[in-house]
């Protein structure tokens, strides 16, 4: 089984159920199609859950972070010359 992912399998119910345990009110509908919004809210939920850190918290580290580099957005993209995938050169 070399090479195979596998993940839990977790029903839907269950886990509107553990995200409601961290305060979080999700419907079916979010976890079906979920925006962009509601993914960071529930990335910034288990941020605080397994540090005790809040996302506001980090913003200004991160931002001071991104600032200190020369350049600020150092990862570019290029295709491949020889199968034409896109490629993350940073």
């Amino acid at each position: 089984m070399a090479g195979q992912y596998w993940f839990p399998n977790m029903p839907i119910p269950e886990i509107m159920t553990a995200l409601s345990e961290w305060g979080l009110s999700v419907s079916n509908e979010q976890l079906v199609r979920p925006s962009s919004d509601f993914v960071m809210s529930v990335y910034g939920a288990c941020l605080e859950q397994v540090t005790s850190l809040s996302p506001n918290v980090l913003h200004e580290p991160v931002q001071n972070a991104f600032a200190s580099l020369e350049d600020p957005n150092p990862v570019r993209s290029r295709v491949h010359p020889h199968c034409g995938v896109t490629l993350m050169v940073l």
